[in-house]
């Protein structure tokens, strides 16, 4: 069986916040209020986020304020 390609690539939320080097509650939050796409998985409805996906977002992020720093993204 051959790997994904990497942007294709199914991160959990842990992944997602050392990726982007943010606690794992930024990274539900982004999930919560549709911040950041995702997919749900298995019999519990686990979040994935697609690499691909979050590498395009970031960079979307990035162009709209080059000076934003996702570590002080706390509002609820």
């Amino acid at each position: 069986m051959s790997r994904p390609a990497p942007e294709d690539e199914l991160l959990t939320v842990l992944e997602v916040a050392h990726y982007l080097r943010i606690d794992r509650k930024t990274v539900y939050r982004y999930l919560r209020h549709a911040q950041l796409p995702y997919q749900r998985v298995g019999v519990g409805g686990n979040y994935r986020v697609r690499r691909g996906d979050l590498d395009a977002w970031l960079r979307r992020r990035t162009a709209e304020d080059p000076s934003h720093d996702m570590s002080h993204d706390t509002k609820n």
